[in-house]
């Protein structure tokens, strides 16, 4: 089935559009699963889009009335950004990524029944080696301005999927992956170390999946993963 989205102009009827969501804890492989997936025909990807990052700040039922309006006006921006005025001239299928969204699965499924959420999931140790080399989560690093949302807990800054916890841990890292790896229900989740072994056997199984083909790059960027 495919997810019906009206067009901002009430007299152009209306296109139909799948979306598909990519997610998992960051510093998981999502970046270069999502080049794979938007290297495929006649899609548009759109890389960690801001409003993904504020879902924090709305409650469900805000949730499952703006954020059809928020996918259809990307939909939208993007294809005219590209040059394409007709609606029917769109690609059929946007895709987007932005990590540690696990908690919002089930709103984003009850706002949009059919899209399909993708996550990947690379092993604890790696994570959290990487995560805390970057340093986000230092009380430095969450001083820093950036996209994703933060809360205040007990006078203290945290990331906006925190809860107290997150002041008494040391492995910050650590935490991340226990508190987000795999709590999201998901249609399609895959091994970060299994994709990179056979990035070929994942494409195609991916492609099959969504119901999408190869395009041009795909085989170039099969390529770049192994």
């Amino acid at each position: 089935m495919l997810l019906m989205v009206d067009l901002l102009s009430p007299d152009t009827g209306e296109v139909e559009v799948k979306i598909i969501l990519i997610s998992g804890v960051a510093r998981s492989g999502t970046s270069i699963l999502g080049k794979l997936i938007g290297s495929f025909k006649d899609v548009t990807y759109v890389y960690e889009p801001w409003f993904l990052a504020q879902l924090s700040c709305l409650t469900k039922p805000q949730i499952k009335e703006m954020l059809p309006r928020f996918f259809h006006e990307l939909m939208v921006a993007e294809q005219r950004k590209g040059g394409v005025e007709r609606q029917d001239s769109y690609p059929g299928t946007l895709i987007t990524k932005m990590v540690n969204l696990q908690e919002f699965f089930e709103p984003i499924k009850e706002a949009l029944p059919e899209i399909k959420i993708i996550e990947i999931i690379r092993d604890r140790e790696s994570v959290a080696k990487s995560i805390n080399k970057k340093g986000w989560y230092t009380v430095s690093g969450l001083s820093r301005p950036s996209l994703s949302p933060k809360r205040i807990i007990n006078g203290a800054t945290v990331p906006f999927w925190a809860d107290a916890e997150f002041l008494e841990v040391k492995n910050k890292g650590e935490y991340c992956w226990d508190r987000l790896a795999g709590r999201g229900v998901c249609d399609y989740v895959l091994s970060y170390q299994a994709f990179c072994r056979d990035p070929g056997w994942f494409a195609e199984d991916l492609a099959k999946f969504l119901g999408l083909e190869y395009g041009k790059e795909t085989k170039s960027v099969i390529k770049e993963i192994r």
